[in-house]
């Protein structure tokens, strides 16, 4: 299907169905800056556009100041980070340790409790 496009300097119009409310706010930005709904649409899609980056500028800020606390905190306790980190590196170190010593154990038992479990089910 082909597409329409307007003449050059002409600007395509459409009818549109709008809550009253939305139709209310516009019409009053229409009476009030003396412009047609069309234009007045446009205003508050500005208005609305304009809000949300003021939006968007308060939360990087809010982002800004938060990664910032962070970051102190962090500096701050480096140290007690690293040497809890060092502690976890150890046990995890003893438990692979004790787990390969035992694995044979661990294995042995996990076959003689699934024997049982079957011959208690018959």
């Amino acid at each position: 299907m082909a597409k329409i496009r307007p003449e050059p300097g002409t600007v395509a119009t459409v009818a549109i169905r709008v809550p009253e409310n939305l139709y209310r706010q516009l019409r009053e930005l229409a009476l009030r800056h003396d412009v047609t709904l069309g234009q007045a649409f446009d205003l508050l899609l500005d208005k609305i556009r304009l809000e949300a980056e003021e939006q968007v500028e308060a939360v990087k800020a809010e982002l800004e100041k938060v990664k910032s606390e962070h970051a102190k905190w962090e500096k701050k306790h480096k140290k007690e980070i690293e040497a809890l980190q060092a502690e976890l590196d150890k046990v995890k170190s003893e438990r692979d340790k004790w787990k390969r010593k035992y694995q044979s154990e661990i294995e042995e038992a996990k076959r003689v409790l699934g024997r049982r479990a079957g011959q208690k089910a018959k």
